[in-house]
């Protein structure tokens, strides 16, 4: 079993995580309606 995955799989759940945070982000709050924070 390898203690680390290699560098694809990072990439690719960080790219996955922030396209989740930012789905997450247009469906909840949609074009930033509130102007509370960034």
């Amino acid at each position: 079993m390898m203690l680390f995955p290699p560098p694809q799989v990072i990439f690719g759940l960080l790219l996955l995580s922030i396209a989740v945070v930012l789905i997450w982000d247009i469906r909840y709050n949609p074009f930033g309606e509130d102007e509370d924070g960034i």
